[in-house]
């Protein structure tokens, strides 16, 4: 038996290889990893979770151990491709025993082959992302099919943008602004550069946009082209920032965004295959970023197409207007009203920005 313990993005995996078979891959977030050369088959891994989807039903399994139904198990769940999902009832009708669905999950709870088995795209009924045995479990699930495409689909994507239209345009409350405003015609805010659009995202906090609009074009100045960087933003003496307009909690800001990238305690880079909620909670981290930058940097740079802010204030003025609230509504009521326009509530917002301007 071989072993080799090599580093990714979602921290070390071990493979053990017993003659040529694929005997266990699994997450080992304690474990030191080799210094030797990844192999080809660790280098294929460390692409996949790099968000490069690599197909691995070509490797060979040890299942010579396992019970035929959990091989059966297995092997049907490899065939379900990157960045989609099958409930267990799925799987077991695939399997042609329907009322095994309770046996189909006792089996992927016991799945040796992390990954090269894709028990993460097993969901429960009604898309329930449910439990995963694999260290970190559910958060750990969600970044694997987030990593595959799974959650993380964009506007951006072609075609999504008119489709959002189309269903919105349908809406018996929404669909009348969506036809008076027309197409939207969003494009992404800062293609490539997370840093810029989440340093902007600081820019706008608490401003009117005409007034954020002015400071930003002043800080582009300051720098690189389209947006200084990291390391030039803390080179800048504090007298310059302020005379560009900015605060001194902004600047305070600032600085901890630009040094945490600089130190990668924040990995600006790898945001785009992390889940929604993920992305908040690690950009929530800096202090002077919380929830609303999260979710205009998630919305404006990377498009996710089905946000909901209800923190935002233009967001509760436009639910109120909308439907005739006397008073700005809860997050609940927002989010129950909001149920027709999934999977497209981010375009519904921009919507409702725009319905305040009419």
């Amino acid at each position: 038996m071989t072993t080799e313990t090599f580093p990714t993005s979602c921290g070390p995996i071990r493979a053990q290889w017993d003659q040529g078979e694929l005997q266990k891959l699994s997450l080992e977030p304690e474990a030191d990893v080799d210094s030797t050369e990844p192999t080809p088959f660790a280098r294929r891994v460390q692409a996949h979770l790099r968000g490069q989807k690599e197909d691995f039903r070509d490797i060979p399994l040890s299942l010579a151990r396992l019970t035929p139904f959990a091989q059966k198990v297995y092997r049907t769940a490899q065939e379900i491709p990157p960045g989609q999902v099958r409930t267990y009832g799925e799987l077991a009708e695939a399997l042609g025993s329907p009322g095994s669905t309770r046996a189909v999950g006792t089996a992927l709870g016991k799945n040796p082959f992390l990954l090269v088995v894709p028990c993460h795209r097993i969901v429960g009924a009604g898309k329930n992302q449910g439990g995963f045995s694999a260290p970190g479990g559910l958060t750990t699930k969600r970044r694997f099919l987030a990593l595959e495409g799974h959650g993380v689909e964009s506007l951006w994507d072609e075609g999504l943008l008119d489709e959002g239209f189309r269903h919105l345009l349908r809406d018996a409350h929404l669909g009348p602004i969506v036809e008076a405003v027309g197409p939207c015609p969003l494009q992404p805010l800062y293609p490539n550069e997370p840093f810029a659009a989440l340093a902007r995202n600081v820019l706008y906090q608490q401003l009117a946009g005409s007034a954020a609009r002015a400071i930003e074009n002043r800080v582009r100045e300051l720098g690189q082209a389209p947006f200084p960087l990291p390391a030039e933003l803390l080179a800048l003496p504090e007298e310059r920032l302020r005379q560009a307009g900015l605060s001194g909690p902004k600047i305070a800001a600032l600085r901890a965004l630009s040094q945490a990238v600089l130190e990668q305690t924040l990995r600006v880079n790898e945001l785009r295959w992390l889940p929604d909620d993920l992305v908040v909670e690690e950009v929530s981290k800096i202090k002077g970023l919380g929830s609303w930058s999260a979710e205009m940097f998630l919305l404006f740079h990377l498009g996710r197409r089905d946000l909901l802010p209800v923190k935002d204030l233009g967001i509760r003025k436009g639910f109120q207007r909308l439907f005739g609230s006397k008073e700005l509504p809860t997050p609940v009521q927002m989010e129950r009203w909001s149920r027709p326009w999934r999977p497209y509530r981010s375009l519904a917002c921009w919507y409702l920005w725009r319905s305040l301007e009419l």
